[in-house]
């Protein structure tokens, strides 16, 4: 029987003239001997009691004698007229009883009903969910209520630990209230936060001090930038977001597992040249990372010849200029040049030459010059060079035939001009230009 409650229960004792002689005392029976149906004489009974331990004990007392304390079980024959009490009925935990105590006693004749109404004690059972929510919970249970098991309650973004309270030592997921237990109880739901998973994906990018869990206690943040050579970033998209995002914020209180996928485009470069007196056609005016390689067109100038670009990532003059696939940033380039005017030579004149070489050192520049030089019969005086540009120093070298001399220069381009001058005072000279760095 599952018992509920107040449910109650009536015991009865009942003695009549049938074909035995009978006390009913709910679960507990008294039996007469047989008798004869002519007669009503009934002289002996037995007054049985068994298993009342379900409900209490009691003392029963026959003829004012007391012939059993706690009573739980009694079998005895019985004379009709025999006096009966029952006293000091003590209910077990979990019990009540609502017979008036007085109405407990008589004389067992006849026609005997003793009533005893119990009813099963109501417990409550409270529940402190800390925020959680719980369905389908028992509020309260009787002795001889069925084991049932506490449900298990939720809240957003916890895990729930378990319950502490009545009966346990430390939080318990799954808590029996078993059938025959007692008492009121409490009990508290115990949480500690979910932890959930950040996942990016970077598309070639990288980042750096990201997060990569987070649970609904953490503080606000805002994911961090990545960057990717080359690479503009667009923004993240994921979760949440409907469209890409730069500053994305996930806020104290957020819950579930997120993912982003940063979003790039490619950024367009800028070459610029500097022809410096020349023309150039066909040139590429810009690129990204992911244009093909290519070279830079060469440069035209009449009266010169093309000795090399110099500029972004050129250590001297360099005909041969290659934009790499991969490369970046914005680039700028120069055109250098060489002269190829030669003057008119008179009574002395330049045979050979000029050469040069130009080398670094720690002083800057040095120029290596080497020209040979004849004349008609007066002979050569002195040959007379000097650097034009940006003022500067000047030099004189007396030779006779040929000439090999070396000059300092600052980086930078240079026109160097050298005379040469016979006895008779003619003259013949020859401008080189010269880039230094």
């Amino acid at each position: 029987m599952n018992i509920k409650t107040k449910t109650k229960f009536i015991i009865l004792i009942i003695l009549i003239i049938i074909s035995s002689c009978s006390v009913v005392f709910g679960r507990y029976v008294v039996e007469s001997e047989k008798t004869e149906f002519t007669t009503i004489n009934i002289k002996t009974c037995n007054f049985i009691i068994n298993n009342f331990n379900r409900y209490g004990t009691l003392d029963l007392y026959l003829d004012g004698k007391k012939v059993s304390t706690s009573i739980s079980s009694f079998n005895r024959k019985m004379t009709i007229g025999t006096t009966y009490e029952i006293k000091n009925i003590k209910p077990n935990e979990g019990y009540i009883l609502e017979t008036d105590i007085n109405s407990l006693k008589g004389t067992i004749n006849n026609s005997t009903t003793i009533s005893l109404s119990f009813k099963t004690t109501s417990y409550s059972i409270s529940y402190t969910l800390n925020g959680g929510n719980l369905t389908g919970q028992n509020k309260n249970y009787t002795v001889e209520s069925n084991n049932f098991t506490l449900p298990t309650p939720t809240k957003a973004g916890y895990d729930f630990v378990g319950w502490t309270g009545t009966g346990l030592s430390s939080a318990t997921k799954n808590v029996t209230i078993k059938k025959g237990s007692t008492g009121n109880r409490s009990y508290t739901a115990n949480w500690t936060p979910t932890n959930y998973s950040i996942t990016y994906n970077l598309n070639g990018g990288s980042i750096s001090g990201q997060k990569t869990s987070y649970n609904i206690e953490s503080n606000d943040f805002t994911l961090p930038t990545p960057t990717r050579n080359g690479y503009t970033f667009n923004g993240w998209t994921g979760t949440g977001l409907s469209s890409a995002t730069k500053n994305v914020k996930v806020a104290k209180g957020s819950t579930g597992n997120k993912s982003y996928t940063a979003n790039w485009s490619v950024i367009n470069y800028t070459i610029s040249y500097n022809a410096n007196g020349g023309s150039i056609s066909g040139q590429k005016t810009s690129y990204n990372i992911e244009t093909a390689s290519f070279n830079l067109v060469t440069p035209s100038r009449t009266g010169y010849s093309f000795r090399g670009w110099t500029g972004t990532g050129l250590s001297g003059a360099t005909k041969t200029v290659t934009v790499s696939k991969g490369s970046t940033g914005n680039r700028s380039y120069t055109a250098n040049w060489v002269d190829d005017i030669r003057p008119t030579i008179h009574g002395a004149w330049i045979t050979s030459g000029p050469t040069y070489e130009v080398r670094s050192s720690g002083y800057g520049y040095r120029v290596n010059i080497q020209v040979s030089c004849s004349d008609s019969g007066s002979g050569i005086n002195r040959v007379l060079t000097y650097y034009d540009l940006n003022g500067g120093w000047t030099g004189e070298t007396n030779i006779t035939g040929s000439m090999t001399d070396s000059f300092w220069f600052k980086p930078g381009y240079r026109k160097i001009r050298i005379v040469v001058f016979d006895n008779a005072g003619n003259s013949s000279e020859t401008v080189i230009s010269v880039q230094c760095g």
